[in-house]
């Protein structure tokens, strides 16, 4: 579940660094950054272990450590080989065979095998395992090709396309086995990324590259904060080299060091109705409620220009997305929103109540009073019941709240990973309590279709079927915001967020 919980919570302390990297990297003589090292300003991250990277951070961290059979082409979205040379599919969809590159190792040196494959997948889908992608191995078994110890083999209960495009998610960064099997992860790891660890201390991390992998760049320094405020400072200062931006800073980023590196991002934000219930049981009050609410004002006020409004269920970015998916039938329209409302109270006797489920937080508390305004403009009662983060990710999943804020990063950049989790009727992550056979049965069709735009097309059906029942209020589409110093060349950053630091080169004036 931690994928699908967003917090705008910010902690504004700034941290003073007193690390010296100077024995690996760090400043020349002249007090000038270390030729060839990329610095990069980080939030701290709670974990170098790849299979729990769930922060924008972490796997951008596990990204260049670890590499998966597959990654994600920057530019497309696409899953693309990794250390996996190629992979093919039997005709029912439901085994998959994974061949290793040849030649690939690990930074120390030793080869990549199916077992480390098959021993990290392994280690992710343990009982009780932490991994952010644990999920995704629900009926899905890995095994090395009998004979073929370098090829793996995945078998899958029902067809899955998307498969490849899972498996490049950074939380499946493969390990050796013997450190797949190690009760407590290494403090510094073997990897069987572009870089290696080089040395660590309580504020940062020095990364060297692995020779013969083509790597550009000498090394990375990251130096951690306590939150983006304090790293966006430093890169303000020019101690380091790359940074994400705070949402209060975005429009001053923009000015002074231009939105290269601005982009959309795969996060999405929507209010939930808890169809289980009752009350939203009731097809006219769920149009009514999304009716109600201007997204567009919502964003712009609360926000700013650090978000987009979302009219839809899949984001810019998203193989599949359509502009105004939703078009009329999310269309603000109060006189229409308050018929269906007196409508309902007509034949209830009493207007409909509401309580707004969220957490405690500046930005959703300011979202949620927006709603309250909007749903009591059209005849209902509203009552906010903000709540701790984590006691408010416990009581979302209890099925007892009612319009409730849900927050969705996928796993992987596909349609598929927005519509199965959020809207199949057996889904673990299916908040809402969302079902309808026939969403089930496009879902289940286009994890079985082979043709690319023909599964697009089927995707788009699905949104349409759940967009007409208004399970959700569509809000926000997260952007990313990233900042690069005038030293770096080639950062690409892809729709999850994360990039690839062998592409990068430092120019050194």
């Amino acid at each position: 579940m931690r994928r699908s919980w967003l917090t705008a919570a910010a902690v504004t302390v700034a941290v003073i660094l007193a690390v010296s990297f100077v024995a690996l990297y760090g400043v020349t003589k002249d007090g000038g950054p270390e030729p060839g090292v990329l610095r990069l300003g980080l939030v701290r991250v709670a974990s170098t272990d790849p299979a729990r990277a769930a922060t924008v951070d972490e796997q951008l961290l596990a990204d260049q450590l670890f590499d998966g059979l597959t990654r994600w082409d920057p530019a497309t979205g696409a899953p693309v080989a990794a250390l996996a040379e190629s992979w093919r599919v039997s005709d029912d969809r439901r085994h998959w065979v994974f061949a290793l590159r040849a030649g690939a190792q690990f930074s120390d040196g030793s080869p990549v095998r199916g077992a480390d494959v098959t021993a990290t997948v392994a280690r992710i889908g343990a009982e009780g395992s932490a991994s952010s992608v644990r999920d995704l191995l629900a009926g899905v078994s890995v095994r090395v090709d009998e004979g073929e110890p370098n090829v793996v083999v995945f078998d899958l209960e029902s067809p899955w396309e998307d498969l490849p495009s899972a498996l490049a998610n950074p939380a499946f960064g493969v390990m050796p086995a013997a450190q797949a099997a190690t009760p407590v992860f290494p403090a510094r790891p073997v990897g069987s990324g572009p870089f290696r660890f080089a040395s660590r201390t309580e504020d940062g991390l020095v990364l060297q590259a692995v020779r013969g992998r083509g790597v550009k760049l000498r090394g990375i320094e990251v130096r951690f904060f306590e939150d983006r405020t304090a790293a966006y400072a430093a890169f303000v200062d020019g101690d380091v080299d790359w940074s994400e931006v705070p949402a209060a800073k975005v429009e001053e980023a923009a000015a002074r060091f231009g939105r290269r590196h601005f982009r959309p991002y795969a996060a999405e934000l929507f209010y939930a109705f808890n169809m289980r219930s009752e009350k939203w049981a009731d097809k006219r009050l769920r149009e009514a409620a999304v009716r109600a609410v201007d997204r567009t004002a919502i964003t712009e006020d609360v926000y700013g220009g650090s978000v987009r409004p979302l009219a839809g269920l899949l984001p810019a970015g998203v193989d599949g997305y359509v502009a105004d998916a939703c078009g009329a039938a999310c269309s603000t329209d109060v006189e229409k929103a308050k018929a269906l409302v007196a409508d309902y109270t007509g034949a209830q006797g009493s207007a409909p109540q509401v309580a707004i489920d969220f957490e405690r937080d500046a930005a959703q508390q300011a979202v949620a009073r927006a709603l309250e305004g909007a749903l009591e403009a059209v005849g209902f009662e509203v009552t906010l019941r903000p709540r701790p983060l984590a006691e408010y990710q416990r009581f979302a999943v209890s099925g007892e709240a009612d319009l409730f804020r849900l927050g969705w990063v996928p796993a992987y950049p596909s349609a598929d990973a927005y519509l199965h989790p959020l809207f199949a009727s057996a889904s673990a992550n299916n908040l809402p309590g969302f079902a309808l056979s026939t969403v089930d049965d496009l879902l289940a069709s286009a994890r079985a279709t082979t043709d690319a735009a023909a599964r697009t097309a089927v995707y788009q059906r699905a949104e349409q079927a759940v967009l007409a029942e208004w399970p959700v209020v569509p809000l926000a589409q997260y952007e990313f915001h990233g900042v690069a110093s005038r030293r770096v060349r080639g950062l690409e950053v892809g729709v999850m967020g994360t990039f690839d630091a062998a592409a990068i080169s430092i120019i050194d004036s």
